[in-house]
């Protein structure tokens, strides 16, 4: 039921955002804007599709829809649905990948989602103005994402548990 009332609001949402894509507004801000508020659309949109199948939530089914992804739009979407945490505690933020895209096989929305949750936690947990740095880079043939900060880090005891839901 949650999720169906969820979904609700997105529907005018996603109107109004395709009025503002026909109307064509010139402003370069506002084109910014209307493109971060699409992107966030999608990804809340698919979020809440997710929350429609809790019982294969549950049971660990989640289907991924895996495409080819540049593995630096993912990074940048996560951090962009991060950047409130970070200006709120005036973190500065690095964010370094290579010129030419970081191709992967993945799903972009749950790599945008689970880099925004690793940048969230460190904005959260590291003292106001400290450091946030994303790194996207190919190594060995391969896609990495790297994030750390100048936190105080996770206990060691807390090293095993850390990735158990809940």
């Amino acid at each position: 039921m949650l999720a169906h009332e969820l979904r609700n609001p997105l529907s005018p949402i996603r109107s109004a955002l395709e009025v503002m894509q026909l109307k064509g507004f010139d402003d370069p801000q506002v084109r910014k804007c209307r493109d971060i508020i699409d992107r966030q659309v999608q990804q809340l949109t698919r979020l809440v599709d997710d929350l429609l199948e809790v019982s294969r939530i549950n049971s660990g089914k989640i289907q991924l829809q895996v495409e080819r992804v540049d593995l630096t739009a993912a990074a940048q979407r996560g951090v962009e649905t991060s950047r409130p945490g970070i200006d709120a505690k005036g973190h500065q933020l690095v964010f370094s990948a290579p010129d030419a895209p970081v191709w992967v096989s993945a799903d972009l929305t749950r790599m945008a989602q689970v880099v925004g949750n690793l940048v969230n936690n460190a904005a959260k947990y590291t003292e106001s103005g400290g450091r946030i740095s994303v790194q996207v880079a190919r190594e060995a043939g391969e896609g990495v994402i790297r994030i750390r900060d100048s936190g105080i880090g996770i206990a060691p005891e807390m090293l095993m548990r850390v990735f158990e839901l809940f």
